[in-house]
């Protein structure tokens, strides 16, 4: 699937982020005491994708 939906600029350099990323839920936390290297990311997810259609993350707020 190709996400060419939307006219890409000549002098800029894009990367393709599409496919399978590992994801982990925090919750409510103060984003500068995270340390991201210390996360169990749990959860996959497809990039680009909807993940407030997954019951288990319905109504999930994200940041970040």
């Amino acid at each position: 699937m190709s996400s060419d939906t939307y006219p890409l600029h000549p002098t800029r350099t894009c990367h393709r982020l599409d496919g399978i990323w590992d994801f982990c839920w925090l919750g409510d936390v103060d984003n500068d005491a995270v340390a991201p290297q210390t996360l169990a990311y749990g959860e996959l997810q497809a990039v680009p994708g909807v993940f407030d259609t997954a019951l288990q993350s319905r109504n999930v707020r994200g940041v970040g």
